[in-house]
């Protein structure tokens, strides 16, 4: 089965209120193909061409990334119900994850309901 995907992840655990976390890099590591500039060329000589996104913060890590993935020519499919932001000052965090979709199939994303991309897994043997 060829490599079709990616599965950009960022997972927290709960550390990210914490003011005690230091997450190295943090701070200036938003796009994944930014910060990895062969990312993109050991993806594509690797064969994959779709990347599918997930994770925490969809405006920052989740967006920015999706936002890399798609000026570098892959397809990329946020998985709906599956990245997740924090309450902002003035929005909250269910209103800035719908603005970073919209935003993201306005630039050639796909949207897909998590339960149908991993129903898909399944059914394709991908995932148990």
């Amino acid at each position: 089965m060829p490599r079709t995907a990616l599965f950009v992840i960022d997972i927290q655990n709960e550390l990210a209120g914490n003011p005690q976390t230091e997450v190295p890099g943090a701070a200036r590591i938003q796009n994944t193909f930014e910060s990895n500039p062969d990312l993109a060329d050991k993806l594509k000589d690797a064969g994959v061409d779709h990347i599918v996104a997930f994770g925490l913060q969809s405006e920052y890590c989740v967006g920015e990334t999706c936002k890399g993935a798609l000026a570098a020519g892959f397809q990329v499919s946020l998985l709906q119900g599956a990245h997740s932001t924090y309450d902002g000052e003035d929005r909250t965090a269910s209103v800035i994850e719908r603005e970073i979709e919209e935003m993201l199939v306005s630039r050639g994303a796909k949207l897909v309901p998590w339960e149908s991309a991993v129903s898909h897994w399944k059914t394709a043997g991908v995932v148990c």
